[in-house]
């Protein structure tokens, strides 16, 4: 399980060193994005700043 969790972290931590950000949303949608998806208080999402979107089965991210 911690080579998977490896995997996961080193993956991520690729995407930083490209210059992007990413966020798992609660549907498993892992989506590597380029600035802020919201901006201010009770902003409406942006998605506009998606660059890459992936679905990934079998996974929660919450969102309850």
């Amino acid at each position: 399980m911690r080579t998977i969790a490896r995997a996961i972290v080193k993956a991520n931590n690729r995407i930083i060193k490209l210059g992007y950000t990413s966020y798992l949303a609660a549907h498993g949608s892992w989506n590597v994005v380029d600035g802020a998806t919201h901006a201010g208080k009770n902003a409406d999402s942006d998605q506009s700043v998606v660059v890459a979107n992936f679905s990934i089965d079998g996974i929660d991210a919450g969102d309850w």
